[in-house]
């Protein structure tokens, strides 16, 4: 075989790579204009990484609740497990962890401004990348604080009155924050911070360690929640009916009481 003829093969070959690349870059498989502004608005990174293909790959998730059951929090890591929630269009984000508020002063490089909710809950916007939300700090006694708030606010309504709706209009009021679709637990199991009429509507997920959480396991883990089925908590009528009568308890506990 002469040199010319492997030559024009092997221009051939190249051309058809070259045909190739050009047509699944055209497709969308690879979205160089995507890229570009993400390294143009401050460089790719460990947490841009898992993103650049995939911007929304699961299915709709409105509010997710990191609760941190351990002593020592890592601040870097929980502002990159907010940032990637933000890149996911996730529109109200919960963190509870032991001394919470104490933390805030460290989020440092964080665009965000203060938002009101309520005096047991330490309210913040966060932007990101022309995207943003809301972000709500707790502590562990938060709920508890919450809860007798909201057993004082009955105890001036009539025995009858009190029903599942109200209750959730008490604590809406109280509390504005939406109902939790996906609690994430790190550390021992155990759900002290998470707001108890949220527990009932939300489907929970253990990691062993918040520090040990990159992106590519977060994914992993809202890809396995988008694969459930049925909630843990999506047995409403039960659940609404049982806090029901924990508060009527309590109505009755501080009646005697007066």
């Amino acid at each position: 075989m002469s040199l010319k003829v492997v030559l024009l093969r092997l221009l051939h070959s190249l051309t058809l790579i070259l045909y190739a690349s050009v047509a699944w870059l055209c497709a969308g498989i690879f979205d160089i204009k995507h890229v570009f502004n993400r390294y143009l608005n401050g460089g790719l990174n460990s947490t841009d990484a898992s993103f650049l293909f995939v911007d929304k790959p699961i299915q709709s998730l409105d509010h997710i609740a990191f609760v941190i059951y351990e002593d020592d929090l890592s601040i870097p890591t929980l502002c990159q497990l907010i940032l990637l929630s933000i890149s996911l269009q996730i529109g109200d984000i919960s963190v509870a962890a032991k001394s919470t508020r104490s933390h805030l002063e460290k989020l440092k490089n964080v665009n965000c401004s203060e938002i009101k909710c309520s005096s047991s809950v330490k309210g913040l916007t966060v932007y990101s990348k022309g995207r943003s939300s809301c972000v709500h700090f707790m502590d562990f006694s938060t709920g508890h604080h919450l809860v007798s708030s909201a057993a004082k606010c009955l105890s001036s309504s009539s025995l009858d009155s009190v029903t599942s709706n109200t209750i959730d209009k008490i604590l809406y009021g109280i509390c504005p924050i939406p109902s939790v679709e996906l609690t994430v637990l790190f550390g021992p199991p155990s759900l002290v911070g998470l707001l108890p009429w949220h527990s009932r509507e939300t489907e929970i997920l253990k990691w062993p360690s918040h520090k040990s959480m990159n992106s590519s396991d977060f994914i992993s883990l809202l890809r396995l929640y988008s694969r459930i089925t049925k909630r843990w908590g999506r047995i409403s009528e039960h659940s609404c009916e049982f806090s029901r009568l924990i508060f009527i308890h309590m109505y009755r506990q501080r009646s005697t009481r007066r």
